[in-house]
């Protein structure tokens, strides 16, 4: 392949690919008005953009992308020049002494934010959304009410051995899956697959 000098290169198995870098850097928006900053209130870290959702948001911006939290200004001016949303596991208060949580009206989606959420997606813009394991009933949130318009069904209840539940914190669990049950995920050769979902580390 002739190369043109001034352009920049990537060698690839089947060849070079042309890196050309946006006009404009594409706009990311992390969630932080759904009570995603609440989960530092059970002792573990924040699921926003520059504490748990840190590794995502680093990717992205390899990758050229401009990443902002919400709240910043009202969110259809802000979605109007989005490409992607992500949504982190909202949450409601967390009552230490209960250790549980408890409702709250301000962290909840509700009737417009949903509608505007929506159009955006219609409009080709593009949703990364995360639903806590145990469903809202258990973080007190709405996430299902954004979810089923597009197809999506959060049950309120996970898989997963009782006897890692009575002894590890829900918050820092896993699960194993064998390999003949991992099998339709991919088709690279391994034992186990290790996957947590309530958290997205920095690695």
């Amino acid at each position: 392949m002739n190369q043109k000098p001034g352009v920049t290169y990537k060698n690839a198995p089947v060849g070079n690919f042309i890196l050309r870098p946006s006009p404009i850097p594409a706009l990311t928006v992390f969630d932080a008005s759904h009570g995603q900053p609440n989960w530092a209130q059970t002792g573990f870290t924040s699921r926003e953009l520059h504490t748990n959702f840190a590794g995502v948001m680093e990717l992205l911006c390899r990758f050229g992308l401009t990443c902002s939290p919400t709240g910043l200004e009202p969110l259809p001016q802000l979605l109007a020049r989005t490409q992607l949303l992500v949504i982190p596991p909202p949450a409601g208060n967390y009552n230490a002494l209960r250790r549980c949580w408890t409702p709250a009206s301000e962290t909840l989606f509700n009737a417009d934010t949903i509608r505007e959420i929506l159009r955006f997606v219609q409009d080709g813009g593009r949703l990364l959304a995360f639903a806590y394991q145990f469903g809202d009933s258990f973080t007190a949130s709405n996430m299902r009410e954004l979810m089923a318009p597009l197809g999506c069904l959060l049950n309120d209840d996970a898989v997963m051995d009782l006897q890692v539940l009575r002894e590890t914190n829900p918050l820092e669990a896993f699960f194993e899956t064998p390999e003949i049950a991992a099998a339709p995920f991919g088709s690279h050769a391994f034992g186990f697959r290790r996957d947590r979902i309530v958290a997205i580390n920095r690695g």
